[in-house]
């Protein structure tokens, strides 16, 4: 869930959605949920108040997979990919590679 989502507000868009497919992304990587407090309550505070890092994905996976991760979990919703055409294609540049470096157009913010 998104902070925005986890707030209640009430324009909710495609950035949720990049948002919780970031944090699939991120159990991917890691093995374990992005977020997991004791309580439901303690969860929807970290989702808000904390920001997931792609520092604690394993240091053997490519440096562009962190990027992709620091963009996904940005809390402003307009700093995360506008929508899942922009971050497949940032995907397939990195699965090509004979194509351009993915990317290049984000500040990735590690």
């Amino acid at each position: 869930m998104a902070p925005e989502q986890a707030l209640g507000r009430q324009k909710i868009g495609p950035a949720a959605d990049i948002y919780a497919l970031g944090s699939t992304f991120y159990e991917m990587l890691t093995g374990q949920s992005p977020f997991h407090g004791e309580t439901k309550f303690d969860t929807l505070y970290q989702v808000v108040h904390q920001q997931l890092s792609a520092h604690k994905a394993s240091t053997f996976h490519p440096k562009e997979l962190k990027g992709f991760a620091c963009v996904v979990w940005r809390r402003k919703p307009s700093r995360r990919y506008p929508g899942a055409t922009a971050l497949a294609e940032d995907l397939d540049r990195f699965v090509d590679p004979q194509s351009t470096p993915a990317l290049r157009r984000f500040d990735w913010g590690y």
